[in-house]
């Protein structure tokens, strides 16, 4: 399957969970589905054998790279269901247990937002986006939050601050983006 078009969906997360049924239900609505996950060949969904599947970690820089790499950037729709769950003491933390959950909630999913927005941004310069009043934008971005994020819970300090982080930055961003357009 081409990507070079904009009539697709992009699951960021999709192998269980809320991003498996997100990306099962596009595939119901016979939406051209692709998902992205670190092992995408485990996902096992009737709705999802035609689905384009990309193995990537995209907490990191290879996995970010592949799926650059592989134009899914110019998807119509992007969801970012990726997470990296943390129900642990924080006293009980490794460094780099801390990292990898703020790097997954923050700071990957920052860098898949800057890099869809400036690949829209720069096809809209290219040629203005005319499609009907309700496609007004050339993308639409869903980013999964969690009740972690304001709702206290033993053993989630770490998970609820990169969730609220996540949550403060899209607030913010959407203020951003609604002056930028």
């Amino acid at each position: 399957m081409s990507l070079k078009h904009q009539d697709f969906d992009l699951y960021i997360g999709a192998s269980r969970g809320v991003g498996l049924e997100l990306a099962r239900e596009g595939a119901r609505r016979q939406r051209q589905t692709v998902v992205v996950a670190r092992n995408p060949d485990r996902i096992d969904a009737p709705e999802l054998k035609d689905a384009r599947r990309i193995a990537a970690d995209v907490q990191t820089h290879a996995g970010y790279r592949e799926v650059l790499g592989a134009d899914a950037m110019n998807a119509r729709r992007i969801f970012w269901i990726a997470g990296a769950y943390c129900n642990a003491a924080f006293s009980t933390l490794e460094d780099g247990d801390v990292e990898a959950v703020i790097g997954m909630h923050q700071i990957a999913m920052m860098r898949f937002i800057r890099a869809a927005y400036k690949t829209h941004f720069m096809l809209q310069q290219r040629a203005p986006y005319t499609a009907e009043p309700e496609r007004k934008y050339p993308l639409d971005l869903v980013v999964m939050g969690s009740i972690s994020s304001y709702q206290l819970r033993r053993c989630e300090a770490v998970y609820a601050s990169a969730k609220a982080g996540q949550a403060a930055f899209l607030r913010n961003f959407c203020l951003e983006l609604e002056y930028a357009l």
